[in-house]
């Protein structure tokens, strides 16, 4: 079953209307998705349009379809009777040519009758309308001279048991570290693994180290499909001018129709990936800070050190060697000190004010 499936290994809005260049035809609507049940009849029409300025003839046909990639590039095939989830043997349309004069639109009837003992699942098709009738490549059922032909898609929910599930396969983001300002890149990958195409929609929350929502983006605004044993992938982006620390991002994600609409429940899935925002700049200005500390701490130290050598021989009586090295412990101890509130103090200020 799932080798008759590839042939089906497509995102279904990869393009809201099959163009492949100046058709000089318009066809719409660019989808007919429907819920129906085994047994029933679906009467439409798709209204064609002549945009030219001259009289032409087109004509309709029936076809498959398949997929290069995960990106929706499709690839429009011979429709055979033995792909077994393709519809094409249900649709009744006039496939002889039809007159257009010039800027003239006209409705083409379509009818689908759904077979009585179908299986529940996802059925897909297209109608492709064009000046020529197609041709085809024998040895391998794609067709050639495409350059002017435009089509409709067909995607129908026979309602049932249907298998809806799906996976993420991958989310993360381009780098692990960004400098500032920053575009951090987000890929997700959605396997279909179910028998019925899916509309994987939701959001992409981040939250900074404070664990405070800075962002969300939604996934998938267009509305993609993704059909069985299919790998969809979307791409997000988010961009500031300033951030600093590890941020979260959560990936939160549906599918599926609810009960009401013919489905089998809406579907929840999840993940999440870390990432780095350093800005070069700051990080280069507080390390000259701290070096600056550093060395005006050395240099108050050394100022004074014949000083406080003498202050401890007079208090203490101790000889000039033991004096030094109870100078230097006390002075260590002091620099390390500074140093630490230094650091302390730039987290702080970071922890509050920079994130």
């Amino acid at each position: 079953m799932k080798g008759k499936l590839l042939a089906l290994i497509f995102a279904i809005a990869f393009l809201p209307i099959f163009i492949f260049g100046q058709t000089g035809i318009q066809a719409s609507p660019y989808r007919i998705e429907e819920n129906v049940e085994p047994g029933d009849t679906v009467s439409t029409a798709v209204r064609v349009t002549n945009t030219t300025h001259d009289e032409r003839t087109f004509y309709a046909d029936l076809m498959d379809f398949t997929v290069v990639g995960e990106g929706g590039n499709a690839r429009l095939m011979r429709a055979t009777e033995d792909r077994e989830y393709s519809l094409t043997d249900w649709v009744q349309i006039n496939k002889s040519g039809m007159n257009f004069g010039p800027r003239e639109y006209r409705d083409v009837q379509v009818v689908i009758r759904v077979p009585e003992d179908i299986g529940p699942g996802g059925y897909y098709g297209a109608i492709v309308f064009g000046p020529n009738p197609p041709t085809r490549n024998d040895e391998d059922g794609t067709f050639v001279g495409m350059s002017h032909r435009v089509g409709v898609l067909m995607l129908f929910n026979v309602i049932g048991d249907a298998d809806v599930e799906a996976r993420i396969r991958e989310f993360s983001t381009g780098r692990d570290l960004y400098d500032t300002p920053y575009q951090v890149d987000f890929l997700t990958r959605v396997e279909n693994i179910g028998n019925l195409h899916i509309k994987p929609v939701g959001s992409i929350q981040i939250e900074n180290m404070r664990g405070t929502k800075v962002a969300s983006i939604p996934l998938n605004q267009a509305g993609d499909n993704a059909l069985p044993q299919s790998i969809r992938r979307f791409e997000n982006m988010w961009q500031e001018d300033f951030g600093f620390g590890r941020y979260k991002a959560s990936l939160v994600m549906n599918f599926g129709d609810p009960p009401r609409k013919g489905g089998m429940g809406v579907r929840t899935i999840t993940d999440e990936t870390t990432f780095w925002i350093i800005p070069k700049t700051l990080v280069a200005q507080v390390t000259g800070f701290l070096l600056l500390v550093i060395f005006i701490i050395y240099f108050i130290f050394k100022r004074s050190q014949q000083k406080t050598i003498e202050e401890i021989m007079n208090q203490t009586g101790l000889e000039r060697k033991e004096a030094i090295k109870k100078k230097n412990a006390s002075g260590f101890g002091l620099a390390v000190a500074i140093l630490v509130l230094s650091l302390l103090a730039i987290g702080i200020y970071i922890y509050f004010f920079v994130t």
